[in-house]
């Protein structure tokens, strides 16, 4: 599974989702609801503007309807695997799991947050851009 969101000036910035499981099997470009053959043939697509997230939304919708209740607590596992790599990429650091999982680690003090009309923990630089994470030195985990 390969999830992309780049936010950096000068790259190639992106923000989806694929799964390949082996180089010969189909891949899944989940985001643009897109399934690929092992050679990279489109074998199926979803039909309008409808895609994974919004089909995901249907589902849930349709479940909820059936009157299920859809329990996707282990699926947080996927979503600290992204936090994880983006502990990792910005720090340039080596992560353990349990030492990202037991963290203090905040991007900003959103406990002081008490209305939109609080001050903003994070602050745009002077030109109106925010700060590029900088590996090693700079962006430190710890």
């Amino acid at each position: 599974m390969l999830s992309q969101c780049r936010h950096i000036p000068g790259c190639w910035n992106s923000v989806s989702e694929h799964c390949q499981v082996l180089r010969r099997e189909p891949g899944w470009d989940i985001s643009g609801g897109k399934i690929y053959d092992a050679s990279g043939k489109k074998i199926w697509e979803t039909k309008g503007k409808r895609n994974g997230h919004q089909e995901e939304h249907h589902d849930l919708f349709a479940a909820l309807r059936r009157g299920e209740r859809p329990n996707e607590a282990e699926y947080a596992k996927s979503t600290m695997t992204a936090i994880l790599g983006r502990l990792a990429s910005y720090s340039g650091q080596m992560i353990q799991w349990d030492k990202a999982i037991n963290s203090d680690v905040a991007l900003a003090d959103f406990d002081s947050l008490h209305s939109l009309q609080d001050e903003l923990p994070v602050k745009p630089l002077a030109d109106g851009s925010y700060a590029i994470p900088m590996p090693g030195s700079k962006t430190q985990f710890i």
